[in-house]
């Protein structure tokens, strides 16, 4: 990547020129190191692979992995593109689960992937997500389930979510606030626009003041008032790595695991957000705008919808007031969905058993933005998508 090319990816961040040049000096060097490393991955595969060609990066690709890595190796062309597969799912697991498309052997099963390709008798990965999963032809697909955020996915997923039958607090959301990215959000829903994420939260820390605890940093994790407020909130007003947050992920996620409720709000496009998954994953009660923008749509009986002002502070004061024992029941039922429907164990199964029919049905995933954009280009008749050929 050139210069004014990483410039631009930088855009929120506000740093000097001088920091700028001193990142990409870091990016640079980086990829020195991750060109080495697939110079060297020599790996030999006895599994059936699944050959990623010349990568297309996505943000799908680490649940991807997670879901299939132990049932298939991943090859892939050897070239500049695979940095950033190898960047996605980390060292340890490229060195383990993957090899350079030259090393497969001739026996070996391979299932091609390929992008807006002709060819006929393949196995469709469309990534024109929103434009099929509220309404009847998602059931045309198999869905690949939402995911949580794609680094999870490296090292920590079994160890980060562990469903707690009893909670401390009431509600619990932490993210990012940025104005000049997060207030730029719209989209429409029945040709209603759903809030944007400042929209909610400027409500609701006027509503709800008093009931809410700010974490602002790590030190008021032990404050002995934290659980006396029923909804906790830590928000970042700016434009910080995941890992400069206040939180780390296992302090999150332990916050989220002891609360009945998670508020979702929609992201800087997307109306979906991976707070959703992480709090179903543990359990957490979904309040969220987005009830059908994951498969199977969630219902009544385990979230809380809002799409407006009004029933935003309605569905707030209806997971405040709710008895203990209501909540417990619909944790059960969250923690439940998930593992039905969500997880990639059951995502590895229903691939596997598709791979196995005589007509496959094609699968349906959703790419963030892009996905977003097709939604938006649809109406000028553009399509793109994706294409698994098995060879």
């Amino acid at each position: 990547m050139k210069f004014h090319n990483y410039k631009k990816t930088l855009i929120y961040k506000e740093y000097s020129l001088p920091k700028i040049i001193i990142r990409y000096m870091e990016f640079k060097l980086k990829n020195f190191f991750y060109f080495l490393i697939l110079k060297f991955n020599k790996k030999k595969s006895n599994k059936p692979i699944i050959n990623l060609k010349n990568y297309y990066d996505t943000r799908f690709i680490n649940f991807l992995f997670y879901s299939l890595k132990d049932n298939y190796n991943f090859a892939y062309k050897n070239n500049a593109r695979v940095l950033q597969f190898l960047k996605k799912i980390g060292i340890k697991n490229f060195l383990k689960h993957t090899l350079p498309e030259d090393k497969i052997k001739k026996k070996s099963i391979v299932y091609n992937l390929y992008i807006n390709s002709e060819k006929t008798k393949v196995l469709k990965i469309n990534t024109n997500y929103f434009n099929y999963i509220n309404n009847a032809s998602a059931r045309k697909y198999l869905v690949m389930p939402y995911y949580m955020y794609p680094e999870i996915y490296n090292n920590n997923y079994k160890r980060y979510f562990i469903f707690k039958e009893k909670f401390k607090f009431r509600i619990f959301f932490s993210g990012g606030i940025y104005k000049k990215v997060y207030s730029r959000f719209t989209w429409e829903e029945n040709n209603k626009e759903l809030l944007n994420r400042n929209e909610v939260l400027d409500l609701l820390l006027k509503e709800f003041k008093n009931e809410i605890f700010l974490i602002k940093n790590k030190n008021d994790l032990k404050n002995n008032k934290i659980f006396k407020k029923k909804i906790i909130f830590c928000l970042y007003d700016k434009m910080l790595s995941k890992k400069k947050y206040s939180l780390n992920f296992k302090e999150n996620f332990e916050l989220q695991s002891n609360s009945a409720f998670t508020l979702n709000c929609p992201g800087v496009v997307m109306p979906v957000c991976h707070h959703l998954i992480e709090g179903i994953k543990v359990g957490s009660i979904p309040i969220t705008p987005s009830y059908d923008l994951i498969y199977p749509h969630l219902n009544n009986n385990i979230a809380l919808r809002y799409n407006n002002k009004q029933t935003l502070i309605k569905s707030f004061y209806r997971a405040l007031e709710m008895k203990r024992d209501e909540v417990e029941e619909k944790r059960r039922q969250v923690k439940s969905f998930y593992t039905k429907n969500l997880s990639p164990e059951v995502f590895r199964n229903k691939f596997i058993q598709n791979l196995e029919l005589k007509n496959r049905k094609d699968i349906l995933a959703c790419n963030d933005h892009e996905s977003v954009y097709k939604y938006r280009k649809l109406k000028w008749g553009s399509t793109l998508k994706y294409f698994l050929e098995i060879t």
